[in-house]
């Protein structure tokens, strides 16, 4: 056996059930170790509770996984990943418009803000979400676009979940971070290691498995930081 690497017995397997790219919004049964954020912003979309969140996390800790099954969770998600760095608050809100309008924005940016909140609350069935995947994002960029976008959020019907890194988080100046509640993404316990491995096991093999606490531990340990995207390198 290699230096580094642990024997977990696997059972036979259809294809590699460790992917790293990000959970898809249909695969919230695989999302482990978030219950309490994600039921609670489930719910908020249920009963149409508008709120702000910064999701904290460091690279590989989920976030982009969280927002794309919270969206499988609404009728409308609206998803941006990129942070223009020329106009970040305009170009914001026309990506969102793009998205839910499916035209070209307009450039006025009062007339902007207008349109989109008359076509997301035409669209309401459920409490629609935007997403913003912000953490490789520079941080003047970042400060210049929630400045610009903030007022707008907080007079739409929405639930707002922007993605951002710890550095990014410490350096958002304190009046956005009060605009915003905050939800940090931890590392994974042991037993939200076992589920994470045995769920995705469980979708590409007939035979029954289940992973010992030892068999979790060493792996939580050779992942260094117990994040969801180390976990599965290990």
């Amino acid at each position: 056996m290699r230096t580094g690497t642990i024997d977990l017995r696997l059972p036979n397997l259809r294809e590699d059930p460790f992917s790293q790219g990000p959970l898809a919004s249909k695969d919230s049964e695989l999302l482990v170790g978030r219950h309490s954020y994600f039921e609670e912003m489930h719910k908020n979309i249920q009963f149409k509770s508008s709120r702000r969140i910064l999701l904290v996390g460091e690279y590989g800790s989920g976030k982009t996984s969280f927002v794309n099954c919270l969206g499988g969770k609404t009728n409308l998600h609206i998803h941006v990943d990129r942070i223009d760095t020329i106009n970040p608050g305009l170009e914001l809100l026309r990506d969102i418009y793009s998205q839910v309008v499916s035209a070209t924005a307009p450039t006025d940016h009062k007339k902007l803000e207008r349109e989109l909140e008359t076509s997301l609350h035409s669209k309401r069935n459920h409490l629609p979400v935007i997403s913003v995947d912000a953490d490789m994002a520079n941080i003047p960029s970042l400060e210049a676009c929630l400045l610009a976008s903030v007022p707008f959020f907080e007079r739409l019907s929405a639930l707002i979940v922007v993605a951002v890194s710890p550095t990014q988080k410490s350096l958002l100046s304190e009046q956005i971070r009060e605009r915003f509640e905050i939800r940090m993404m931890e590392e994974l316990d042991v037993d939200s290691v076992r589920a994470l491995v045995e769920r995705r096991i469980g979708m590409y093999s007939s035979e029954p498995y289940q992973m010992t606490a030892e068999e979790a531990e060493k792996v939580l340990a050779a992942s260094k930081n117990g994040h969801p995207g180390s976990i599965i390198k290990v």
